[in-house]
């Protein structure tokens, strides 16, 4: 479970830290490939040339971790936000995570604590 959101006037409640890689999206209608951008403890930013709908459910399939021993996770997501990415025919996309698992949940935690110490 994703901790309450504190209440501020910032549209983003969470700190976002840079992360690279990839992520595989599985939607309804396939598997879409993203670049990963930045991820908090709530959500992942990726930019991908697939198609994604806000509201849609995805399946989210990545690696948390420093270096090349990172974590295989698949937390459950949403599509919040849809904007045109840096090239024609791209999308940045925003993920909401929900219902995610506790180990799931201290991966993200550990993830981002370590970039921000770093």
């Amino acid at each position: 479970m994703i901790p309450p959101r504190p209440h501020t006037s910032e549209r983003r409640a969470f700190e976002r830290v840079r992360h690279t890689g990839e992520a595989a999206l599985s939607t309804g209608r396939g598997e879409v490939m993203a670049e990963i951008l930045d991820v908090s403890i709530a959500g992942l930013g990726v930019e991908t040339s697939g198609t994604l709908r806000i509201g849609e459910f995805v399946r989210v399939r990545l690696a948390l971790g420093l270096g090349t021993d990172g974590t295989q996770v698949d937390p459950d997501a949403f599509v919040a936000r849809v904007e045109p990415g840096r090239e024609p025919g791209q999308s940045i996309v925003g993920l909401s995570f929900y219902d995610l698992s506790p180990g799931t949940l201290a991966l993200l935690l550990d993830q981002v604590a370590n970039r921000l110490e770093a």
